[in-house]
């Protein structure tokens, strides 16, 4: 079910216009939603950040670059099994090939002095 409804949302992402100038400020949200679930598998990752682009550059807010880093580096800790942490630049998770919660990851991020925020 789970599965489905992944693939349902990233189907629909493949609708948004996130560069058209009546709804690009709308969009950063559900991108950044979509992010917290993209896969370097499928391609999904890459459709998130052109149109997380798209919406900064047609808005100008680029203020949501925090956003797409943030998505960047949780990426790469699902990639590589990591997860950053408050004491030091990584710390190594118990399971290797263990989903990393977005959610305990943004604690962890803002934890370290870094910015969250999304808008």
């Amino acid at each position: 079910m789970i599965e489905h409804s992944r693939a349902a949302l990233f189907n629909s992402l493949n609708l948004v216009q996130s560069d058209h100038p009546s709804i690009a400020q709308n969009t950063f949200w559900p991108l950044f939603i979509a992010g917290t679930e993209a896969s370097s598998r499928d391609g999904s990752r890459a459709v998130v950040e052109k149109k997380l682009n798209q919406a900064m550059k047609r808005t100008g807010f680029s203020n949501c670059e925090v956003a797409l880093q943030f998505l960047r580096a949780l990426w790469f800790a699902r990639d590589e099994g990591h997860c950053l942490s408050s004491n030091h630049n990584h710390i190594k998770i118990p399971d290797k090939g263990r989903e990393v919660n977005w959610i305990q990851f943004a604690r962890n991020w803002t934890s370290s002095g870094k910015q969250f925020l999304v808008f």
